[in-house]
């Protein structure tokens, strides 16, 4: 059972029932079922447990890379200790998870750090959306054919079937976060793309398997970006 302990304030506009907030109202006025009185403001809400099933957190182990969770459970992690790799085309990123044992079944998330030149990836799209905010740097969003320059705090939707790939530029590193949803089935395509080409990041030809895609560059391997010491969470 949730109660919303908030003070009692005449609040316009609403009536009886449950505020976006979970706060219980009575003809537009917040209820304070606990009696808090003038400390109430401090707490939103109070969770009574109820015998219900709870996910249990699950344990960090280190890995070549950085910390790895070994289960499904709930954990927490910093940027700078959580699992790294590189790759001499690509850049770098960070693994908030464990992909052999226990990938996030709904969500893909990292944050990737490019240095000049270098692409996140090979240009694509699939049937999934993917959202990029741009953290540091400039980057280039080569988007459906076109180009488009981005720089810090940028924001790109991606919905499914956008052909996309974003690239560092300038003269510092770029530093990007990617979410991404994961479909039931899912699919990719990488088409060919002379604008992407120039920056090493289209297929040689048109494909829906990674394997083929990828098949001209070596695997990613354990370890932090060059420059380290001089990200922001070092």
């Amino acid at each position: 059972m949730i109660l919303s302990p908030s003070c009692t304030q005449q609040v316009a506009g609403q009536g009886d029932g449950v505020s976006a907030a979970g706060e219980e109202r009575v003809g537009g006025t917040r209820v304070d079922p606990l009696g808090l009185g003038d400390d109430c403001d401090a707490i939103q809400r109070i969770l009574i447990d109820e015998g219900r099933d709870m996910t249990g957190e699950t344990q960090l182990t280190k890995a070549p890379g950085g910390l790895r969770p070994e289960g499904e459970g709930w954990f927490i992690v910093n940027v700078r200790d959580t699992e790294w790799e590189t790759h001499d085309a690509f850049g770098s990123g960070c693994r908030f998870e464990n992909r052999e044992h226990a990938p996030f079944g709904e969500l893909g998330i990292n944050i990737s750090v490019v240095q000049p030149g270098q692409p996140i990836g090979l240009y694509h799209e699939e049937n999934a959306q993917e959202d990029f905010l741009v953290l540091a740097g400039t980057c280039l969003l080569i988007v459906n054919g076109e180009a488009r320059p981005l720089r810090a705090w940028d924001f790109v939707h991606s919905p499914a079937g956008t052909e996309h790939v974003i690239i560092g530029v300038g003269a510092a590193p770029s530093i990007v976060l990617a979410v991404g949803t994961r479909p039931e089935s899912a699919r990719g395509r990488y088409p060919v793309s002379e604008l992407a080409a120039k920056h090493g990041a289209s297929a040689p030809e048109d494909t829906t398997d990674p394997r083929e895609a990828y098949a001209a560059f070596d695997r990613s391997q354990p370890g932090r970006p060059d420059g380290w010491d001089d990200l922001p969470w070092a």
